[in-house]
């Protein structure tokens, strides 16, 4: 319930421009395997892999705003894959000097024409 109310909060500050981050360099790598470590139990989390590239490069990013992104990807990719069939991969590899990472799953997908909307408010 808390999480919901400060999703909620946190939604309202970014439309009003207020929202707070704070960056700061990030092991992304590192980030992702102790997060998964603390949702074992809230989360079928026996069913991702994690799959680091050697010297992947540090992100700046809010570490918070990151779990949460995070949170979200994997527990949606877990949700809507078929769990006879495969694992959920959160690969983070380098790509052009840029930190690259990719939540990977067997799932349908979304359609083509429901791409533009992804990060709309409220859309499943």
């Amino acid at each position: 319930m808390s999480a919901m109310i400060q999703d909620l909060s946190d939604s309202a500050q970014l439309e009003a421009g207020r929202l707070q981050l704070t960056p700061e360099p990030l092991d992304v790598a590192a980030l992702a395997s102790e997060l998964l470590e603390r949702l074992q139990g809230g989360l079928d989390v026996e069913r991702v892999r994690l799959v680091a590239e050697p010297g992947v490069p540090c992100a700046m990013a809010d570490a918070r705003q990151l779990e949460r992104i995070f949170v979200n990807l994997v527990s949606n990719a877990l949700k809507f894959c078929d769990p006879s069939a495969g694992l959920v991969t959160v690969k983070a590899w380098q790509e052009g000097g840029m930190l690259r990472v990719d939540v990977i799953d067997n799932g349908a997908g979304i359609a083509r024409e429901d791409h533009d909307k992804i990060f709309e408010r409220f859309q499943q």
